[in-house]
Parts: structure tokens; sequence; C-alpha cells
């Protein structure tokens, strides 16, 4: 009694075991564990008939030993049409139905297989034709492609038709004619004659014993597309659908997984620009970049996506040059911006328009059979509209603030936005009127395709302005001293002047005090000698203190002494880039790292080459 549930659990688990073990002993490729996808099947090394479970769709066909699957067979015994059916066991002649084909999952590698015949091909035009239900070839559209196909063992010694003939109905379809090419030149290709009787060229009709098979493999890993790139490009490639060139351009528009090939891979770049010429041949494709991540590709038939989330925040001018090919679609934040077809006209400006940390842009390029090309140059520009500069005001006395830099873009702002501290009532507007009782801060809000620029300037109040400034210059008097001097056209209750000194324009110290006159209502001049000799760019500033210790600090001037000469760079500092020198001399300009630039867009501390010596020059 005690040992029969031991013996019963003894032969419980030997049934199980014995469930298991039969349940692992099913081959993968049966029907009852069928391949699921075309990497799946590419393991395969026994050539048979095997079973697959693909994109809802249930089919049986052949795999030969080096994982080719086989989706179709052409007999030449003279019938024509093929018939379409879901399975090809065993020799069944037809073809896998078009249902079947569009929804199998990636595959990059092609094969045909005859009398004599064993080639081979990964190029990405053809997997898309077979999705489509297409002839594999299109008469002389496919004049540059044919060297793609590889002879794998076949006695022919050449690839298909090259030469260059008449091109074939759209409308065929796989199923009633799976290669099609030129019959004027050598080498090899499948085609209806008269009578619809298959033939291959320059060996006569095919016999009903013989046929065509036309196979299929995933070669690679189709890698996971990456979508948008942060802060840099994702460049991504596509085999697209070649139905026609009109189709596939206008599908770009709305690219989608539908509309789209196969996706092949992609490769990221840091650069601001996009410059193809800089990335791969002309005449070649995105797979051969430094970097790329998937499936070779070849150099015809295929569309390159180019995805970028992200740009430091300004304004910005896309400009679209002649280099490009065969049609190009630009979207910024999913709305198309520019589209033009074929090549090669330079576009110029394709959009003005503000970019930030969320923006998206998207540009789409479509290659057919002769180049991939694309220059797309991206610069940033000075924002529309500015705060302007610190100024001192008369309380209760009207003033300006506001600059509008570029009044065409201005005017494609969303918004403008004044607020100030201490807080009063501001208009929208720039330039705008405001009356300031003591010192105030403004700050300007800019909102632009969801991107916002925020600027700032104060006015320094005063019950009365004490000095009325004429003039202050910077020159050079012998032996590189330099003077400076200005003058006043009336004074209040002014103290005295404190002259300041830079060599770099941001740090400043004082070298001397000069007493004012206090009070006077006519022109009174003043100057003063820096002894200290210095061939480089000096700056000079203007403090005038009040009697009851308010001050104003006046805008710097420089100057270089050369051989007893005053070359002026003014204003400088500037805050637009721009200058002009005393003296005409040639000179060249560098940013602060040493390169070599022909403007200066941006703010910081810059190199002006005169004479052999270098000076320096800030825009604020």
């Amino acid at each position: 009694m005690t040992q029969k549930p031991q013996l019963y659990f003894t032969t419980l688990s030997f049934i199980f075991f014995s469930f298991f073990s039969s349940f692992s002993q099913v081959p993968v490729g049966s029907s009852v564990d069928p391949f699921t996808s075309m990497q799946h099947a590419s393991t395969v090394t026994s050539a048979g008939t095997y079973y697959f479970s693909i994109g809802g769709n249930a089919f049986s066909t052949q795999v030969d030993a080096s994982g080719y699957v086989l989706v179709a067979i052409d007999f030449g015994n003279g019938s024509g049409i093929l018939p379409s059916t879901s399975s090809l066991t065993g020799l069944t002649r037809g073809i896998l139905n078009r249902t079947i084909l569009k929804n199998l999952d990636f595959f990059n590698g092609v094969k045909l297989t005859g009398p004599n015949i064993n080639y081979t091909s990964q190029n990405q035009m053809t997997v898309n034709r077979i999705r489509n239900f297409k002839p594999l070839s299109r008469g002389w559209e496919d004049y540059y492609y044919n060297s793609d196909w590889q002879n794998n063992g076949g006695t022919l010694t050449t690839a298909f038709d090259s030469g260059v003939c008449g091109s074939i109905d759209d409308s065929l379809k796989l199923s009633e004619q799976i290669h099609h090419s030129c019959s004027n030149s050598a080498g090899f290709h499948w085609m209806p004659t008269s009578g619809f009787v298959r033939e291959r060229y320059s060996l006569g009709n095919i016999t009903a014993a013989q046929s065509l098979n036309l196979w299929i493999k995933a070669t690679c890993t189709q890698p996971i597309n990456p979508g948008f790139g942060i802060n840099s490009w994702n460049v991504m490639a596509y085999a697209y659908n070649e139905n026609n060139y009109s189709t596939d351009f206008n599908s770009m528009t709305n690219f989608s997984a539908t509309t789209a090939g196969d996706f092949y891979g992609f490769y990221s770049d840091a650069s601001l620009s996009i410059n193809t010429w800089a990335k791969w041949s002309a005449a070649a494709n995105p797979s051969l970049v430094s970097g790329w991540t998937g499936c070779s590709m070849k150099n015809d038939y295929f569309i390159t996506e180019f995805k970028r989330k992200g740009f430091p925040s300004g304004y910005y001018s896309i400009t679209l040059p002649s280099q490009y090919d065969e049609g190009v679609k630009i979207f910024v934040n999913g709305t198309e911006v520019a589209s033009f077809s074929n090549c090669c006209t330079n576009q110029g400006v394709v959009f003005n328009g503000a970019l930030c940390s969320t923006s998206e842009i998207t540009v789409r390029l479509i290659e057919r059979t002769a180049e991939a090309k694309l220059t797309l140059s991206i610069q940033e520009i000075a924002w529309p509209v500015d705060a302007g500069v610190d100024a001192t005001a008369i309380g209760n006395s009207p003033k300006s603030i506001g600059t509008v830099v570029n009044s065409t873009n201005a005017a494609l702002l969303t918004s403008n936005t004044w607020t100030s501290s201490p807080s009063s009532s501001i208009a929208a507007t720039v330039p705008v009127t405001v009356t300031p009782a003591n010192t105030t801060t403004y700050t300007l809000t800019s909102l632009a395709n969801g991107c916002t620029f925020t600027d700032q300037v104060t006015l320094s109040v005063y019950e009365y302005l004490p000095v009325e400034l004429l003039s202050f210059d910077v020159n050079c008097v012998g032996e590189n001293l330099k003077e400076i001097s200005w003058s006043t056209a009336s004074e209040r209750n002014s103290a005295y002047f404190s002259i300041e000194k830079s060599s770099d324009g941001i740090n400043w110290n004082e070298i001397n005090k000069v007493q004012a006159a206090g009070n006077s209502t006519s022109i009174l001049q003043y100057s003063m000698i820096d002894n200290f000799k210095d061939e480089n760019t000096i700056y000079y500033r203007l403090n005038q203190v009040d009697n009851d210790g308010k001050s104003i600090l006046y805008n710097p001037e420089s100057a270089i002494c050369i051989e007893d000469e005053t070359i002026r760079i003014f204003p400088n500092p500037t805050s637009d880039g721009k200058f002009t020198l005393s003296k005409e001399v040639d000179y060249e300009m560098f940013d602060s790292v040493g390169n070599k630039i022909n403007s200066i867009e941006k703010s910081g501390v810059y190199l002006i080459l005169i004479e052999g010596k270098l000076y320096k020059l800030i825009n604020l």
C-alpha cells in the first residue's frame, strides 16, 4: 500500500517526460513548428519543403541548402501565364500570391536558378519588385543595375542583358513574367516570345520540363529603425517601391511602413548642415558610410531620410543649392516646407524660422538610377528682433527700446511680449516707447515655431542728465602713447571722470581720475595721456561720477598704434558683428580658436590680423 503512490508518481513522471521529449523532437519548419520569419528560414542547411507562418499567412514551399526560399516557378512549356497559388510544394507550378509576398518580413537576397543558370543579387529594387508583384526587369530603365546580378555557378559567363532597349508595361505582373529584359545583346534573359513561349536568349524555347526558379533570402539582420536623432542627424535608407517615379515621389509626403520600402539601416551625423558629397560618393549609397548599421545596399532605387530633433536655440535660414537629384522633400515640425522634383535648379532659401531643442526636421531624398547628392545648408542668423542696448534716460521722459533686426523675418514671429522690473504696462510692439520713472530692466520675449527668444535692456533713469557728453576719442601720439580726450556740452553737479582701461574689453582697471567742472553750460574739453606703450588693441571707457555718488558709464573706445598712426576699429565692442577701420589696410578675421572666418555672427572675442599683428574685437 505504501508503494503505490510512489509507483503512480514514477509512472506519471515518465509520461510527462515522454510527452515533452516527443514535443522537442518536432523539427523547425514543420507544420507544427513553422518558420516565423525570413531570418528564421535563412538558417536552413538541408534542402526540402518547409512550412511558414509569416504576416498572418500560412504556406509551404521549398528551401534550398543555403537558406533561399522558393517563391516562383516559371516553366518553359509555352503556356504563358503562371497560376497564383498559396503554396509551392514539391514541383507545383505557380507563385506565392501577392498577399503573402507583400506581408513577408525583411529579405534582401534574390536568386534565379534554371538550366545552366545560378544568379544572385542583393539589389533592393529587385526585392521591392517581388513584394509588389512586378517583373524583375524593366528593360532600358534597368541598364544601370544589371551588373548587380552575380554568376554563382551557371555556365553563362555574363549577367543579364545590359543593352539599352525598350521598357515594358507596369501593368505586367510577376505571375505573368518573372524576368524581362532586352533581346538585342549578349547575356541571359527569360521572356515570352510570340505565342507566349518562354525562351532563353540564343538557346531558343525552353522545354516543358525546364523551369526558371525565383528564390529569396534574408542575407543579413534588419536593424531597428532609430527614428529621430537627438541634437544630431540619424540618416536612414529605405528601398522604395518603384512602381513609378511620380507615385514614389509623392509618397514621401506621407512616408510610412506602407509607402516606404524595406528599412535597410542608418548612420549618425553630428553636422548641422547636410552634405552627402562629404559622406558618400554621389553615384554610391549611404551604406558605404563609416558607422553604418544595417545591410548593404546597391547604388540605385532608394530613399534617404535625414531626421533630427534638437537645435541650438536661434533663428535659422535653410538653403538648398543645386546639388540634389531626382526629388527632395523637407519638413519642419511635421509640416512640408519644400518639395522639389527632379534635378538641379538652385532653390535658394527654402525656410526661415526659429529652431530650438524641441524642433524636428526631416529631409527625404529619392534616388532612381542617376546620383544621390544633397547639399542642404542650415545656418543660424540674427533673431529678427532684440531688446536694444542699455541706455540712460531722464525720469518721466519717453524712450524707445527694442530693435527690428530683420523686418521680413520679424513679420513671421508668432508674438512679442515685454515685461519689466519694476513692473509696468508695456505695449507688445518692437520698438516700443516707454516712460520709466526709475531705473528699469525690460525683458523682450519672442515666440516663433514653438521656440522662445529672450533679451534684456536696462534704462538707467536720472532726474536730469548730469553730463551731456559730446565726444569721447582715443588717438595715438608719439611712440605708441595714447591720448584719451572727451568733451561735454553741459554739466550739472558733476564730481569727476574716471578713466578705465582694459586689454580684453571685459576686465577693467581705473588708471586716472580727472576733476569735472561741476556745473557748466558751455563746451568743455578734457584729455589725458596713457604713458604705457602697447601695440595691441587697448580699450578705454569713461565713467562720470556725480557729487551724490551716482555714475554713468559710457561705451568704450579702442585704438591700435602702428608706427605713430592710429588705426581704430570702431565700434569696438560691436553688437552686430560689423565694424570699420579708420585706415584702409588689408586685414583678415579669425575666431577665438584661430579659425579663419569671413563674417562675425555670434557673441565672443575675435582676432583681426593687421599688418602682421593680431588685435582683439569683441562682439556683444
